[in-house]
């Protein structure tokens, strides 16, 4: 089995979560055997290390970096040149696998060049940012290019229980599977006995992650709270917190 994942974003390219889930489903992935080619916009800087018998393909979009206003247009820009790298490099692959819609150009361009079925995993949607609201605009248009991904794949997956229905409702899914993500326990070990419970929430400080929701459920509460990520968000999040909770930053 080979694999061809479509990203955004991949280590140590980074900006959420969604970088990360493909780092790890690739490592799994190479893991059990499967040969596995991920295809992702350039880095500024040096190259991680990629699990063993994985190729990392990294596309410079070769156009002058523009204002972040215009981040749509990178967007397009890079998945020209996702795309184009993709037919030149001779990828062998029996499936696309792509990530959101900010990858979904590339992977409408490759899948009928390369006849490959195509997975596409959902993680996040724009009405689902907005609560279920769908601003005109550039929200309407990513609404739009979400639901063209969906249309293209022949499998839909999500990651969340509550994503399979709007990803029917919104963007027209009909075979829609749940896969929750994983986490890696080693990386979460305790190694001091506390006194207290905690939790800890780790992400993007943005309204959208539900910090506040943490932060008012706990008030009052004998828990400590643990917050580490950044964001927007993140300054009224440490005005509204109550004196438990403890804002460890991005780590």
């Amino acid at each position: 089995m080979r694999v061809l994942q479509v990203a955004w974003e991949y280590p140590p390219r980074l900006f959420g979560g969604l970088g990360r889930h493909v780092e790890g489903l690739t490592a799994a992935l190479a893991g059990a055997g499967v040969g596995v080619t991920v295809l992702t916009p350039g880095l500024d800087g040096p190259e991680g290390a990629a699990p063993s018998g994985t190729r990392v393909l990294r596309a410079g979009s070769g156009t002058e970096a523009l204002p972040p206003e215009h981040w749509i247009a990178e967007v397009l820009d890079a998945n020209v040149a996702m795309a184009g790298l993709g037919l030149r490099s001779g990828v062998v692959a029996d499936v696309i696998h792509v990530h959101d819609w900010m990858a979904g150009h590339a992977a409408r361009i490759l899948a009928p060049a390369l006849d490959l079925p195509v997975v596409a995993t959902v993680h996040a949607t724009e009405r689902g940012r907005h609560m279920g609201h769908l601003p005109p605009g550039v929200s309407a248009w990513i609404d739009e290019q979400e639901r063209a991904l969906v249309a293209l794949a022949d499998r839909t997956v999500v990651c969340a229980t509550d994503m399979r229905q709007p990803a029917i409702d919104w963007l027209g899914a009909s075979d829609v599977e749940v896969i929750p993500n994983g986490v890696d326990a080693s990386r979460w070990a305790v190694g001091a006995t506390r006194r207290e419970d905690r939790v800890v929430f780790a992400g993007r400080l943005e309204y959208e992650k539900g910090v506040q929701v943490l932060t008012r459920a706990t008030h009052g509460l004998p828990v400590e709270v643990v917050v580490a990520g950044k964001g927007t968000h993140g300054p009224q999040l440490r005005r509204e917190a109550h004196d438990r909770v403890r804002f460890a930053g991005h780590l």
